[in-house]
């Protein structure tokens, strides 16, 4: 991309500008020197005028070919309409005809040819004089002048590296320059008329393509932070191999909060310094940073060696941005960004199916607690559904559901079970949520699953008078207007199933402050249905107790990467704390993953009274538990 100020633009026209005068002021002093053996002398003159133009054209062939003439022009064809109008720019009168020649296979063959029109490309039928000509200039790199009586012609090589790669070709009749004689004004007025127009359409060239260059990085570059932005990603990806990369998912954490309660102009500043921190690790020249939401953003890695590198690097991108703390009017926040890994694109059938995989992992980071970077893996996450498999599967009611018992700790009865969603595909395969919901989360699709699933719950509680039964529900969901009023019209004289229904929030979704207002509104409209509600995976988000005394909650479910961790002081500090606070309020606690007597043992010493985990009981097919179990009835 183009990166020139307007101050070096008007610089460059300038000097192109007077480089053009000195140019013609040379040419026009020349001129009357010209007395002697015309003929001769108006060969060599106008050969030192086509070589220097030429020359130009040869720099120019060189420097965007790389030496690749035969593969960059028949693969360019507006590079190669350009290079054609820079040759017609050398005909006049005396010259008839301007070309490039090249060698393929020891043929030689036209690759332009001015006045000609569309050329075809195949090996030149030469007699054994024309031959031995155009071998002379690939052997010796020099220029030849061949007098062929009724004109001249004029071969320069091409030169790249040492090697001629091609000839430029010039045929002109010195006997026309009779008039030159004759004429000699004229001809200055004419070539200096020409001249002056050759360096106004250069000085226009320069102009178009700076101007085009400016608006290009305009285009491509994201206004705030200053990275490349997302209009900016297909352009990159044509112009790489896919499989030289790996892609790298980034998502700021909890950073709709940080607009919630320090306003978005802090919002802002978060976004350059993060940003910039992610820009300053990865490799210049190498890797790409693109801003490709509103706090996500997404890395092109160059692979070296290993796709290990791409790992090595989104650790390296965690790391710079929670090593300190963001200085913002006076404050330090911290800030942390969780980030999904795809280590290699070239595996992927197309970058949109690269990207669902990448956030699939970056899923899975938000769930397991953020601030840490999670690779996709077929193994680990079970060769993800499509958006269009996950759909047809939900469209054909293939949603299966397990139920996970939550226990009293202290009399060892259920109080309640929690729905865990899975989806069969045509062969029989299963599908974890972390393997669907981030390909068809924020579409339809979602919306009628939950919809769906909220049905199969409710048909499962009508048949079993002694279950209570909690589902996740997304905040995104509970503030559609739509859904809330399929839930209301569903239950709404279904009461004695809607009792038994509990909503579980996730902890870490984050909603707009002037969203709060209207969730609470939205759960007190269900919880006259007789809903209850339940705060899910508390403290693996910002873990604002405020939200907890805010929301209409029975429950909270402590996060499991905390009670697996409850043996550190900290940990049982912070349960005990959330325990009393809860007790307080009147809500419920429910410890998460509870999957030793050790933990278990740890759990009932800070007082919380209800568990969930592997340990007490793992999730089954909804009719094993009714085989087995009997149901403490929801007070």
């Amino acid at each position: 991309m183009i990166k020139l100020r307007k101050l070096e633009f008007y610089i460059l026209v300038v000097a192109f500008t007077v480089l053009g005068l000195i140019f013609t002021a040379l040419l026009l002093f020349l001129f009357p020197s010209i007395t002697e053996k015309l003929r001769k002398e108006s060969i060599s003159m106008l050969t030192d005028e086509i070589t220097y133009q030429l020359s130009h054209i040869e720099r120019d062939l060189i420097k965007v070919s790389e030496g690749k003439l035969f593969e960059f022009l028949t693969s360019n064809s507006n590079w190669k309409w350009f290079f054609e109008k820079r040759l017609e720019t050398l005909l006049t009168k005396h010259i008839e005809n301007a070309y490039l020649i090249t060698k393929v296979n020891n043929d030689y063959v036209y690759l332009l040819f001015s006045n000609v029109g569309e050329l075809k490309i195949s090996p030149l039928e030469l007699n054994t004089n024309h031959r031995k000509e155009l071998d002379m200039v690939f052997n010796e790199r020099k220029v030849l002048l061949v007098d062929r009586v009724a004109y001249v012609s004029l071969l320069k090589p091409i030169i790249y590296n040492g090697k001629v790669i091609g000839i430029l070709g010039v045929d002109f009749s010195p006997v026309k320059f009779k008039e030159v004689e004759r004429h000699i004004f004229l001809v200055k007025l004419s070539l200096l008329s020409l001249s002056v127009l050759l360096f106004s359409l250069i000085a226009l060239l320069i102009f178009a393509t700076v101007r085009s260059g400016l608006i290009e990085t305009k285009l491509y570059t994201d206004s705030l932070t200053g990275v490349l932005s997302r209009s900016a990603l297909n352009p990159l990806l044509n112009s790489i191999d896919l499989k030289n990369y790996g892609l790298i998912l980034i998502d700021i954490d909890n950073f709709k909060i940080i607009n919630d309660t320090y306003g978005h102009k802090v919002g802002d500043v978060v976004l350059k310094i993060i940003s910039q921190r992610l820009k300053n690790t990865i490799r210049k020249n190498k890797d790409f940073l693109i801003r490709y939401g509103g706090e996500e953003f997404l890395a092109l890695i160059r692979i070296e060696n290993s796709e290990d590198e791409v790992i090595k690097v989104a650790e390296k991108l965690r790391r710079a941005v929670a090593s300190s703390p963001v200085s913002v009017q006076g404050r330090l926040l911290r800030v942390t960004v969780s980030i999904g890994v795809l280590p290699n694109l070239g595996k992927e059938r197309n970058i949109e199916e690269a990207i669902r995989k990448a956030d699939v992992a970056l899923y899975r980071a938000k769930r397991k607690g953020k601030n840490r970077v999670e690779v996709f893996t077929e193994n680990v996450d079970k060769i993800s559904l499509s958006f269009l498999q996950a759909s047809y599967a939900i469209e054909q009611n293939k949603i299966l559901i397990y139920l996970q018992p939550v226990y009293n700790l202290l009399d060892g009865e259920i109080v309640l079970f929690e729905a865990l969603t899975r989806l069969k595909s045509d062969n029989g395969s299963v599908f974890s949520p972390q393997s669907f919901i981030p390909s068809i989360r924020k579409t339809e699709t979602y919306k009628i699953f939950t919809k769906k699933l909220l049905l199969s719950i409710a048909r499962i509680l009508d048949k079993n008078k002694d279950l209570n039964i909690s589902v996740n529900v997304e905040v995104s969901q509970l503030l559609d207007e739509d859904m809330i009023t399929f839930i209301k019209d569903y239950f709404g004289n279904k009461k004695e199933i809607a009792k038994r229904m509990y909503v579980e929030i996730l902890e870490y979704e984050e909603y707009e402050y002037g969203e709060k207002k209207t969730l609470i509104d939205k759960l007190l409209r269900l919880r006259e249905l007789g809903l209850s509600f339940i705060i899910d995976d508390f403290g693996t988000g910002y873990s604002n107790l405020l939200r907890i005394a805010d929301l209409p909650v029975d429950y909270v479910k402590i996060s499991g990467e905390i009670i697996e961790n409850i043996q550190n002081p900290r940990m049982k500090s912070l349960c005990k704390a959330v325990q009393s606070f809860c007790g307080d309020l009147g809500i419920g606690v429910i410890a998460e993953h509870v999957s030793s007597h050790r933990i278990l043992k740890e759990v009932l010493s800070t007082g919380i009274k209800y568990g969930q985990g592997f340990y007490l009981g793992e999730p089954k097919p909804v009719e094993y538990w009714l085989n087995h179990i009997q149901v403490k009835e929801k007070s």
